[in-house]
């Protein structure tokens, strides 16, 4: 043993983790794309996308069911993401 301090890793030599993205669908739901893992009690499940529930009506929230279509949900002031 020398007595020198082990050298910290190099984050560039860390491989990149994929991205997520989060997009705001008009009048709809919250639509993250992943990899995501939805963790629940004692479940977790990874998806590739998750819609999830911005109207609050939905009988499977945290995700998303549709029923924002026949609610008349609006998310006024919320414009949604420009896709890049």
């Amino acid at each position: 043993m020398t007595g020198a301090e082990p050298t910290p890793a190099d984050p560039t030599d860390a491989p990149e983790a994929p991205a997520v993205t989060v997009e705001l669908r008009r009048n709809g739901p919250i639509v993250v794309t992943g990899p995501v893992q939805l963790l629940d009690g004692s479940d977790a499940t990874t998806v590739g996308r998750l819609f999830l529930c911005r109207c609050g009506r939905s009988a499977t929230k945290p995700t998303c069911d549709g029923t924002h279509r026949t609610n008349g949900f609006t998310a006024d002031g919320v414009e949604p993401a420009r896709r890049a």
